[in-house]
């Protein structure tokens, strides 16, 4: 879905993703890797990267506030690190 993230920033819609970072070795990898989110990077999105799961869940109640904002209406990725955020219970 690679090219349609530049459709979307064009598009000006407030769309909030979360983004699950994760190595992509084969067959499984328990480590992280932002190479899902840098490779979107002059797409458009706003990226906001948390640091634990506390973070998560307030950062995606604010990306909604700032992607709907009219002054901003830009869609925004919450990015995490795969298994170490994303298979955590805080």
């Amino acid at each position: 879905m690679h090219e349609l993230l530049n459709v979307v920033s064009g598009c000006r819609v407030p769309i909030v993703m979360p983004v699950v970072n994760r190595s992509l070795a084969s067959p499984w990898s328990l480590w992280c890797d932002h190479q899902d989110s840098m490779a979107e990077r002059d797409s458009g999105w706003i990226q906001l990267y948390c640091e634990n799961v506390q973070d998560i869940y307030d950062t995606m109640i604010m990306a909604y506030r700032i992607a709907e904002d009219q002054r901003v209406l830009t869609p925004a990725m919450v990015c995490l690190d795969g298994f170490f955020l994303s298979h955590s219970m805080q």
